[in-house]
């Protein structure tokens, strides 16, 4: 297995959501990050695909300059707009169109999602648990990302952005974190 990737464009695209959310925080976050994790992300190609220490990286700064709750709001955005760009947009529109607007059978999909955006990061797979409920376990995950509170939280908000894609109300939460088995397990739940 080769070092943990990410799409270039969806790193790209939280600068971008931190500018749309608030100028002055895009130019802080720019500013808080490395000046070689800078170039890197901003002269990549939008479909490359960059170590994920760079996004762990962006993620933490944008915390650190956005505070908490801001910070999960741009990572809500960001997802939210990611399902509009051309890498995903294909995936997302035939599950909806397939699957409708069932939390459960579009989650079942998440894997195919996170084989669009990520390379050599583990795995993702999605257990129902019942009416309105179910979990998406993260394996393998690499350390860096289990290491980072302010990226599972970020996974976590953004996560949410797919309760708001199938107009469901829903809740996501960081269930079970074991660094030693690099594993997270977020749960969510729903209501119509």
């Amino acid at each position: 297995m080769g070092e943990a990737r990410i799409l270039a464009s969806f790193v790209q695209s939280t600068l971008d959501a931190a500018d749309r959310a608030d100028a002055s925080l895009g130019t802080r976050l720019r500013a808080r990050l490395r000046p070689q994790t800078l170039r890197l992300v901003e002269d990549a190609a939008s479909i490359a695909f960059l170590p994920v220490a760079l996004d762990v990286e962006v993620t933490e700064c944008l915390f650190a300059e956005a505070g908490e709750p801001r910070a999960r709001e741009v990572m809500y955005e960001n997802l939210a707009s990611t399902f509009e760009a051309p890498v995903l947009s294909s995936l997302v529109s035939a599950a909806m169109r397939l699957l409708g607007r069932d939390p459960a059978r579009l989650f079942r999909w998440s894997p195919k999602v996170w084989g669009q955006l990520y390379r050599d990061a583990g795995e993702l797979r999605w257990f129902d648990g019942g009416p309105g409920a179910g979990r998406l376990v993260y394996e393998g995950l690499p350390a860096t990302v289990v290491a980072s509170r302010p990226y599972l939280i970020g996974v976590e908000a953004a996560l949410g952005a797919c309760f708001g894609l199938m107009e469901v109300d829903g809740e996501v939460r960081i269930g079970e974190v074991d660094a030693a088995q690099r594993r997270v397990v977020y749960q969510l739940g729903w209501k119509r």
